[in-house]
């Protein structure tokens, strides 16, 4: 079953947390600040993510493409189950930021800077420096509907 990420609502509710946690979030981002967090609010973040990754795709908006990505990438360091399902997640932005014009390992770099060394920022410089991702590759795919661009998973 497909998902629509943005759907009919963008923004929903639960987002006032997400960009509460994101606003507490120290300039370099470790388990002391992580550990003080759970996982519901790592799903919040995921999810509020991708929409502001989708959103910056319909505004082409490089500031809300980071924060989307910062967003999914605390949610990941706060618990992720797989690489390989963060991945797919993370095909969004970087298919974003070469929409944008921007390179994606430069929008990578910008956040995995952002946290203590490990995994995580390891992972995002390695993604966001491929040049094999796109959206279809990672089962994605960019639909226009009467509210505009929106992301649709295969």
């Amino acid at each position: 079953m497909a998902i629509q990420v943005l759907g009919r609502k963008p923004h929903r509710p639960e987002d006032v947390s997400a960009r509460s946690t994101l606003d507490r979030a120290p300039a370099q981002i470790g388990t002391a600040f992580t550990s003080t967090l759970d996982r519901s609010e790592a799903t919040r973040l995921g999810d509020y993510g991708l929409r502001m990754v989708v959103l910056a795709m319909r505004d082409r908006t490089l500031d809300r493409l980071q924060h989307g990505l910062l967003a999914m990438a605390l949610g990941a360091a706060i618990h992720t189950a797989d690489d390989r399902d963060l991945m797919i997640g993370l095909a969004l932005p970087h298919a974003a930021a070469n929409q944008l014009g921007v390179g994606p390992a430069q929008v990578f770099e910008t956040t995995a800077a952002r946290f203590e060394k490990g995994w995580l920022p390891d992972l995002l410089r390695t993604f966001g420096a491929r040049t094999d991702v796109t959206l279809a590759a990672f089962r994605w795919r960019q639909i226009t509907t009467k509210d505009g661009l929106d992301v649709i998973s295969l």
